[in-house]
């Protein structure tokens, strides 16, 4: 039981993660993005690197119909 909450929580994380990633890039505040990563290093630039390809795999589920 206590796998499956936190498998749960971590779902929800992640696509509350995306959700708020795709909003400010739909509204052009990408800069408020890269202000949350407080780190402009090779770690901030794989954060967002693993963001966007989680968003490019949903989008080709979502056009596939997997979804």
């Amino acid at each position: 039981q206590r796998e499956r909450v936190s498998y749960q929580a971590l779902c929800r994380g992640v696509g509350n993660v995306m959700y708020d990633f795709l909003q400010r890039q739909r509204l052009g505040e990408e800069d408020l993005i890269l202000r949350e990563v407080h780190d402009d290093t090779q770690q901030a630039e794989m954060v967002l690197t693993i963001i966007g390809m989680l968003a490019y795999l949903l989008a080709v589920l979502l056009y596939f119909g997997i979804l």
